[in-house]
């Protein structure tokens, strides 16, 4: 509707100046001053019926609009169809983003610091929800296949699960220097090292089971 009247008012005054400027090419002297007045009739219409009825409303200065503008000059992002025409204009707005976009650039960067917690523990949050959803999901399945599957232990945990196995209480192994016994692992790999040396000697009674010696490993 609104695009209708619009077009309606268009063609109203291209009718009012055609009417008005139809007795001045009636009475022109010759062919080029009528030719002449044609085309200043034809730049009148377009000045004063299309150029002029066209809004944008990106060009008008409102609250909107000024914010949009003070937001761009502060961001340097310089979107907008607004511009200072003059040199005070522009002046004022050059000390306005030379003073502001500093403070601009401390704010962002105090929001990040601010943020950056509630993020964390939100990411925290979902990982923890993760694997619980993931414990649910197997939750009285039957593992098959278990010789193909992939389990990550602590070197720790595993030395726990031998001892238990060889009935080697789980306190004994915690004088282990676990890294000394790493490194000198990987040294005996890459062949400085003839064999791993013993540290420990732990006595009979701590391989027990149940109270009973064991001697079948």
């Amino acid at each position: 509707m609104a695009k209708r009247e619009e077009l309606i008012e268009r063609l109203k005054c291209v009718e009012r100046n055609l009417e008005s400027e139809k007795i001045e090419v009636e009475n022109g002297g010759g062919e080029e001053e009528k030719h002449l007045a044609a085309k200043l009739i034809a730049n009148r219409i377009v000045a004063g019926c299309v150029l002029s009825q066209v809004r944008d409303e990106r060009m008008e200065w409102n609250l909107k609009n000024a914010a949009l503008f003070g937001f761009g000059i502060l961001t340097t992002l310089g979107y907008g169809k607004i511009e200072p025409r003059t040199t005070q204009g522009r002046l004022f707005t050059v000390f306005y983003g030379f003073l502001g976009v500093p403070f601009t650039v401390i704010i962002f960067t105090n929001f990040g610091r601010v943020i950056y917690l509630p993020i964390v523990i939100v990411y925290i949050c979902f990982d923890i929800g993760s694997t619980y959803v993931k414990k649910l999901y197997y939750l009285g399945r039957k593992i098959r296949n278990i010789a193909s599957i992939k389990i990550c232990l602590r070197v720790r945990e595993l030395l726990v699960a031998l001892g238990q196995n060889i009935g080697l209480e789980p306190a004994v192994l915690c004088d282990l220097d676990l890294e000394k016994l790493i490194s000198n692992a990987i040294q005996v790999k890459e062949g400085r090292l003839n064999r791993v040396p013993q540290t420990h000697m732990f006595p009979l009674e701590d391989f027990s089971y149940g109270g009973i010696i064991n001697l079948n490993f």
